[in-house]
């Protein structure tokens, strides 16, 4: 007989930090703060625009831990010392030329990344200003997603995961009329398909958290976390083999 383990208490907290929004290739949930987010994706690539020139352009675009930042429609990817637009002490990214209500920014992401996010925040002096953030899976768009930089003086934060398909690319403008017209992003975050010894790791801290359940236990919270990731096609071969899917 199996005992009962209670619904884990950080999956909660997730539900209680996330908006869960249905699209028509699944679901994406959608996480306002990045505690959120880190709560749900606790292994990520960050990538920040520091080691970038203030003032230097990107006609062609600029690939940074495999994600690649490019301006699009008529914009071009420029850096940015942050004091210039109100957050001394960071390189930001912008899109140089951008238009209102149409996107300017574009993110392309590595092979089977299911979760990203990224600071943002006005280019001017607005104390607000409306964004607009749309997914893709290849050609296929995941939804779009509407969200308001809240402080000239500081970052906002988005962030999503996809529940069903990988994100492939992140196409971002400004929305409304005034204000200024081109994107600026920060700290760009996205999660990298895991590794086998990475998720094995994963595996065994939840079993210890779960009251040394067993790995071999077929009701227990890793083998359905594990059988969970492999549905969404985050679970490397090695892994897979390792836990045995005949076992499910």
């Amino acid at each position: 007989m199996y005992a009962k383990i209670p619904f884990p208490l950080v999956l909660r907290s997730v539900l209680l930090l996330a908006i869960t929004v249905p699209t028509a290739v699944g679901q994406v949930t959608v996480f306002p703060t990045r505690a959120a987010y880190n709560l749900a994706n606790p292994v990520n690539t960050t990538v920040t625009f520091e080691s970038l020139g203030s003032g230097t352009m990107y006609p062609g675009g600029l690939t940074l831990s495999g994600a690649t930042f490019a301006g699009i429609n008529g914009a071009t990817a420029e850096s940015l010392d942050g004091s210039v637009v109100g957050v001394a002490g960071t390189v930001v990214l912008f899109a140089n030329n951008g238009l209102f209500n149409t996107d300017s920014l574009q993110v392309t992401l590595p092979t089977n990344t299911f979760a990203c996010g990224t600071d943002f925040k006005s280019d001017g002096s607005f104390s607000t200003e409306p964004y607009s953030f749309t997914l893709f899976s290849g050609g296929t768009s995941l939804g779009t997603f509407p969200t308001t930089a809240t402080s000239p003086n500081s970052f906002s934060f988005i962030g999503f995961s996809s529940l069903a398909a990988p994100i492939t690319s992140v196409r971002i403008h400004v929305t409304g009329a005034i204000g200024t017209p081109e994107p600026l992003i920060h700290n760009f975050t996205f999660v990298p398909e895991p590794s086998a010894a990475m998720l094995l790791l994963a595996l065994g801290a939840c079993c210890l958290r779960c009251g040394n359940a067993s790995a071999t236990d077929l009701k227990s919270p890793a083998r359905r976390f594990l059988f969970s990731a492999k549905q969404h096609q985050t679970v490397t071969t090695a892994a897979w083999r390792t836990l045995g899917q005949k076992d499910f």
